[in-house]
């Protein structure tokens, strides 16, 4: 009988080893809750995405249009946003006519060892790939002939700072974004 309770107490054991394993090697994943998942927070977002088209809309953090970027982005700056995470989405609605296309101007976070930055841009009308080799570059993506868009751009990783051995800055980044334009 004492062997059948040390079995059962070694099986509790083993068992929660096993799912603290699976945690730990990110098998189990924990998703936060999306920002701006609430009614009062998206309606209170929907005027502030409404964008125009033909004109070059900065996302830095002074920028009136900043708030077409949802999860994924970190805090905005006085030049831009990085992409802060493997995923990340902007929300517009054009309020006259739909846009074609998008373009997004983004400035890679690469250094030595790291010389280029494969990032793929989705749209519901396809998918955009593109490797950011330095510098600012602009990227288009099409659209389709909607008014309300979702812009979904994924990063192969994301990077540090000081991981690259360019500086103290820990925080994990993709490339930052400075500028989102609508084409008619």
């Amino acid at each position: 009988m004492r062997d059948a309770a040390s079995l059962g107490w070694v099986v509790v054991f083993v068992a929660l080893i096993a799912l603290g394993s699976f945690s730990w090697f990110d098998q189990v994943r924990y998703e936060p809750p999306v920002f701006g998942d609430d009614e009062a927070t998206r309606a209170a977002l929907e005027d502030l995405r409404v964008v125009p088209l033909g004109e070059e809309l900065s996302m830095a953090s002074s920028a009136p249009h900043r708030w077409i970027m949802g999860d994924g982005f970190g805090v905005p700056e006085d030049d831009g946003t990085w992409i802060a995470a493997i995923r990340s989405n902007l929300f517009f609605e054009t309020e006259i006519a739909p846009a074609s296309s998008v373009d997004l101007y983004l400035f890679p976070l690469l250094s030595a060892a790291l010389t280029e930055r494969p990032v793929t841009i989705s749209t519901a009308a396809g998918v955009t790939e593109a490797r950011l080799t330095g510098g600012g570059q602009w990227v288009t993506a099409p659209l389709p002939r909607d008014l309300a868009q979702e812009v979904v751009i994924k990063c192969e990783t994301v990077d540090s700072p000081l991981d690259l051995g360019l500086g103290p800055d820990q925080r994990k980044l993709c490339a930052k974004l400075i500028a989102v334009r609508l084409n008619p």
